[in-house]
């Protein structure tokens, strides 16, 4: 699922995640910043920030990123479970 798409003529900068499990049992998640180069580039190994995080329940994971992403590029995230796990960006975002 994409959480985030830098809109056209804009950077991000991504500070922090943060992720939140509503399901009575933990569950692991994955995100990736995909980078658009004309088009956009698949979730996998080569752009994943963070991988199989144990996300339990109650226990809020709050994950510092630190990461600047170009005019359309994208924060994708995979979970074992759907619709489970919240996930809140914070960052600012730059019209260029």
């Amino acid at each position: 699922m994409d959480l985030y798409a830098v809109p056209a003529g804009s950077e991000t900068v991504v500070s922090t995640l943060h992720l939140s499990n509503t399901a009575a049992v933990s569950s692991r998640v994955s995100v990736y910043a995909r980078k658009f180069d004309g088009t956009l580039e698949a979730a996998g190994i080569g752009n994943s920030l963070f991988s199989n995080v144990l996300v339990s329940p109650g226990q809020p994971v709050s994950l510092t990123v630190g990461i600047t992403l170009a005019e359309n590029d994208t924060i994708t995230v995979a979970t074992e479970t759907s619709n489970t796990v919240t996930f809140h960006a914070f960052g600012s975002e730059n019209t260029l």
